[in-house]
């Protein structure tokens, strides 16, 4: 089994939480990839690794919050009213 890299990991999570911040502030359009690596305080040669623009950081984070509120309604029974109270 493939050993999993925590600083990996760590650093994936550092570009998102960085991404939603920046869109917290300004819009889509107007972050660029040294804006995104500034706010995070890594390398472009680290984000490099994870991703290849801004269009697929943004890609990730949607896949991201859909898996989550899929997670979220599973746990409503599927009962659409108990879904909308828990959200």
């Amino acid at each position: 089994m493939a050993k999993i890299d925590r600083r990996f990991i760590r650093s994936e999570e550092v570009i998102l939480k960085a991404f939603t911040n920046l869109l917290n502030k300004w819009d889509y359009d107007d972050i660029s990839i040294g804006d995104l690596v500034d706010e995070a305080d890594i390398n472009k040669s680290t984000f490099y690794l994870h991703y290849t623009s801004i269009d697929q950081v943004l890609r990730t984070l949607q896949d991201r919050l859909l898996s989550e509120i899929f997670e979220f309604y599973q746990t409503a029974d599927g009962a659409i009213d108990s879904f909308i109270s828990k959200l």
